[in-house]
């Protein structure tokens, strides 16, 4: 069992990989924040850059915890798809 899980956990990441390559390079919305934040970067790390050692830990620290938050939900809602689109694959008697 532990096999299966190694090379299922390696299938779905490369999946996942390939869907999120695939949403960057396609998503109208993705492309806007990515140049806002491209634009305004500079303008970031100046006003960053001016904050006291304490609170720069606690800035960095806050939008490490706000970018897992994002990337384990979207982590959960990819293989929640995956579930869903097995069950649909069953109840179609494809399975």
């Amino acid at each position: 069992m532990e096999d299966f899980n190694w090379y299922f956990g390696n299938f779905t990441a490369e999946l996942q990989t390939l869907a999120y390559r695939e949403f960057i390079s396609t998503d109208s919305e993705y492309k806007e924040i990515e140049y806002y934040l491209s634009k305004h970067s500079d303008a970031f790390d100046k006003i960053f850059n001016q904050l006291n050692q304490e609170d720069k830990k606690f800035a960095k620290e806050y939008i490490d915890k706000q970018n897992h938050q994002a990337s384990s939900v979207s982590e959960s809602l990819y293989f929640a798809g995956y579930r869903d689109c097995i069950r649909l694959l069953k109840e179609l008697g494809v399975l």
